[in-house]
């Protein structure tokens, strides 16, 4: 018998504790009791969440069970260190989720975020019915700390997973098909903000549907009617900026001018309106190309509100802006040009309006959009169809309706009108969403019974990089 054996028995005994304790926990929690409605909308990626996390806990405990007291001192030690540590990894990738999911049983949050699940479907899922595609379970939106929206595709860990070593894990991730959207909290008392996440589906869809390479290298191979091509430096910046102008692209299609506007509001406080990243355009090029595309249907009288044209004029006057943007404002009238009429590798080439089915009739001065805006600034619950279609005009209407209420000038008309927009709109979208069982509509995620496995596999032949405080 080896040396201190009860050391090494209480030892082993911890680590089949953390695994016994973690077990219980999650069974409880997955077992929890959800409405109907919840269970309508993400029964699918909890079903999933659950078979991925309890097959790789059964897989590791195994793995737990084959830690024999025999073993040499340094080993058995390693072992247990190592099976607590994957286990860290579980409860993190768990943990990660939760909260995500628990926000729709938090009172505060709970229409607004059933609104919120209403725009990403129609965001997101029409593009595949188009297609004939089933959509794969769409992306889950949530609250979080942040000023701005933003998509988290999960082959690029956030910060709150980054505390373990996922970098081994990025291929997995990718292939697991819970895709999130954090929304700011300024949603909450301001919905008509949900139109940000027309542009935050866009790149969730865009990396669905494999369109990420095939955009960037269209951008990057772009010529002039005479056939010239774009000018030294910029074919590579528009091939990386190939996500952010496709995510646009897609809100522009999904909610007409009340995408640019969304995004003039946000960006009037950057203080990059100039400068260009890696992987964004500044944001007068991101703006000025959207109305190129609006001019096309003469939607673009006052699309981004006069604080935001009025500062657009100033900022690209000549001389204004550093070289490179000042390269990319003179191509605008191209990139526009090339983002709507490149035919994508799908469905025999359908160009993005064809994908998007974009109509701009409704967005007409004094048409549909104009209509829905000015009933809800009165607090109005419309009689509309349920359909993916009216989502996407109500999102539109929630902005220009919030837009005409800038034009009141009593401050206490104006904030009473901006409390009616906002519960009219959220009722609205939460009444006129398409009927019927999204869990059931979603796709099958391929070989799904053998997720919980492989994770469980992957970590265990990699033992993953110990938990930070």
């Amino acid at each position: 018998m080896p040396p201190g054996l009860a050391y090494r028995q209480s030892r082993r005994a911890q680590t089949v504790a953390e695994w016994t304790r973690l077990k219980a926990e999650m069974d409880a929690w997955f077992a929890r009791g959800r409405d109907t409605d919840f269970r309508k909308r993400h029964g699918r990626q909890l079903r999933l969440l659950e078979t991925t996390l309890q097959g790789a806990l059964d897989f590791l405990r195994k793995k737990i069970e084959g830690i024999t007291l025999t073993q040499p001192t340094w080993d058995f030690y390693r072992a247990c260190r190592q099976h607590e540590e994957r286990l860290l990894w579980v409860r993190a990738l768990w943990q990660y989720f939760m909260p995500k999911f628990d926000q729709r049983e938090d009172a505060r949050f709970k229409s607004l975020l059933s609104a919120a699940d209403e725009v990403v479907w129609a965001s997101y899922a029409p593009a595949f019915e188009k297609l004939g595609q089933k959509p794969p379970p769409p992306p889950l939106p949530y609250i979080e700390p942040h000023f701005t929206p933003r998509a988290i595709p999960l082959d690029q860990p956030p910060a709150e997973l980054k505390q373990v070593d996922a970098d081994f894990l990025k291929g997995f991730l990718e292939r697991l098909p819970i895709a999130v959207i954090g929304l700011p909290p300024a949603c909450v008392t301001a919905p008509w903000w949900l139109a940000h996440i027309a542009h935050e589906a866009g790149h969730h869809l865009q990396h669905e549907l494999n369109l990420v390479v095939p955009f960037g290298k269209a951008l990057a191979n772009a010529s002039g009617g005479n056939g010239a091509a774009l000018p030294p430096g910029l074919a590579g910046s528009w091939s990386s900026w190939g996500e952010e102008i496709f995510a646009d692209a897609h809100a522009l299609l999904t909610i007409g001018p009340s995408a640019p506007r969304a995004l003039a509001d946000v960006e009037l406080s950057s203080p990059e309106l100039t400068a260009s990243r890696p992987k964004y355009p500044a944001t007068v090029v991101r703006l000025g190309w959207q109305r190129l595309a609006l001019s096309r249907w003469n939607l673009d009288n006052e699309a981004l509100g006069s604080e935001m044209d009025e500062k657009l004029r100033e900022l690209t006057q000549a001389g204004q802006l550093p070289g490179p943007t000042a390269t990319a404002w003179s191509n605008i009238q191209r990139l526009a040009d090339v983002v709507l009429a490149q035919r994508l590798p799908v469905d025999g080439g359908l160009t993005i309006e064809e994908l998007n089915e974009w109509d701009a009739v409704p967005y007409e001065a004094n048409a549909g959009i104009a209509q829905y805006a000015n009933s809800m600034r009165s607090g109005t619950i419309l009689g509309e169809a349920q359909n993916t279609r009216t989502i996407r005009h109500l999102v539109a209407a929630g902005v220009k309706g919030w837009a005409g209420t800038l034009e009141v000038e009593d401050p206490a008309t104006r904030e009473e009108e901006q409390k009616l927009l906002a519960a009219a709109l959220v009722a609205n979208l939460n009444q006129h969403g398409p009927p019927g069982d999204r869990a059931t509509r979603a796709a099958e995620p391929v070989q799904e019974e053998a997720f919980g496995e492989e994770l469980g596999e992957l970590l265990f032949e990699q033992a993953p990089a110990e938990m930070q405080p």
